[in-house]
């Protein structure tokens, strides 16, 4: 890339959070807020109207979405949402076997007669009583 255009966009992000910073300690941080939220409302819509494929619907439809819970301060439930959407996704997949186990690897399908591989001196001695 150009680096004066690397510059460039450093600066204004820079200004972006500089801004946010000095209007939040005058306590107008909620007109940053409404001025981003209303900007992400409006391109969500016109994206919306413009889609040709149900992608850019869904896109238009998540950001139009996200607009409006900045704009009503819910972005923190959205957040916790996903996250707790994301955690229970974990927890299944941790609970769902991926390969199907061996008829020698399940205890339940050996035979009757044979010997588990974890015996002890109890089984052993009680085997030997057993046989005679």
């Amino acid at each position: 890339m150009n680096v004066q255009l690397i510059k460039t966009m450093v600066g204004v992000v820079l200004l972006f959070l500089g801004g946010l910073l000095f209007f939040n300690l005058l306590g107008l941080g909620w007109l940053i807020r409404v001025v981003i939220s209303l900007f992400i409302i409006i391109y969500a819509t016109k994206k919306l109207n413009r889609a040709e494929t149900s992608t850019h619907k869904g896109v238009a439809i998540a950001a139009l979405i996200f607009g409006i819970l900045l704009l009503f301060g819910g972005v923190h439930k959205l957040f916790g949402l996903m996250v707790g959407i994301g955690l229970v996704y974990v927890g299944m997949k941790l609970f769902k076997r991926d390969e199907p186990q061996n008829a020698s690897n399940n205890m339940l399908n050996m035979p009757r007669n044979t010997i588990s591989v974890q015996e002890d001196a109890f089984d052993k001695e009680w085997n030997k009583k057993m046989k005679k």
